[in-house]
């Protein structure tokens, strides 16, 4: 645990893949909660302290989870202005305004990134995107396979990117998963381009991409993933699962096959929600809940 103001001012340079399976809980999450349910990650960096360094390492961050729908500057990142690259989100996202699936504002660089997150908004939401909320900044060689979903009333939201004001290079967004909004909502959609999910999973698809050094992909079953990360894209976050009647702020297990696999919290409510990413169930596994004795 860190101080979003520390990962803020930071350069940092992540190893592995990172499971973010800890923001559904909210001792994990420096204390934060929301009154009817769990707030999730904080978002990295606001419009009064952005981030600004750097963040790099060809891995992903999965299991993400963020439900602010009244908050702007929502995503991994809230406000970027600094450079991200080699970096995906995988996970489920939602919020008010400024909302992205890896970032809700940016006004730095990102290269060589993607998003596998379902991004939700409402019908009041503006500058809401799969990728990106609003870009006033460069993006180049990104993709977003998630599905973004908005209210009917919400403006200058895409499934790529809600606004765009500047510059967007070699980048592709999945037209099969990602929903019927457009893929950049208001703006230039100059520089990306959207494919079936065919497409998503063929090399040849993404022009100028460097497969020898960064990415990697296997045709016709992932989307491009880098080259040291352990995490293959198959389809974005799939599964969701609502209960109810567990102890308000109390731990509920998941069985997986018979083995005691994933731990997800109870909201002040006592309302749990399961989500579970395509690599972690399989259409065959079978799951049970239960909450185990004196908790």
């Amino acid at each position: 645990k860190t101080s979003n103001t520390v990962l803020a001012a930071g350069n940092i340079l992540i190893k592995a893949d990172l499971n973010a399976n800890g923001t559904y809980n909210v001792a994990d999450v420096w204390g934060t909660t929301k009154t009817n349910g769990l707030a999730g990650w904080v978002p990295v960096g606001d419009i009064s302290n952005p981030f600004a360094g750097t963040f790099t390492g060809g891995y992903v961050v999965y299991n993400l989870y963020i439900n602010r729908p009244s908050s702007s500057y929502v995503g991994l990142f809230g406000v970027n202005t600094g450079a991200i690259s080699q970096t995906a989100a995988i996970g489920n996202v939602s919020g008010l305004q400024y909302v992205g699936g890896l970032v809700g504002y940016n006004l730095g660089t990102l290269t060589n990134i993607y998003s596998l997150t379902n991004v939700t908004g409402s019908a009041s939401s503006f500058f809401v995107g799969g990728l990106v909320g609003l870009n006033n900044g460069l993006i180049t060689n990104a993709y977003s396979a998630g599905l973004v979903q908005v209210g009917g009333g919400s403006t200058s939201s895409g499934a790529f990117v809600g606004l765009n004001n500047v510059s967007i290079t070699g980048s592709y967004y999945d037209t099969s998963t990602s929903g019927s909004l457009p893929g950049v909502g208001t703006g230039s959609s100059s520089g990306l381009t959207g494919n079936a999910t065919a497409a998503m999973k063929t090399q040849a698809t993404f022009v100028g991409w460097d497969f020898t050094n960064i990415w990697q992909i296997i045709p016709g079953t992932t989307y491009p993933y880098f080259k040291f990360s352990t995490y293959q894209p198959i389809s974005p976050f799939f599964l969701t699962l609502t209960a109810t009647g567990a102890t308000a702020g109390g731990s509920v297990h998941v069985l997986k096959n018979g083995v005691d696999f994933k731990t997800f919290t109870a909201d002040g409510s006592g309302n749990v929600v399961f989500t579970f990413d395509s690599g972690e169930v399989a259409a065959n596994d079978n799951l049970i809940a239960f909450i185990p004795a004196n908790t």
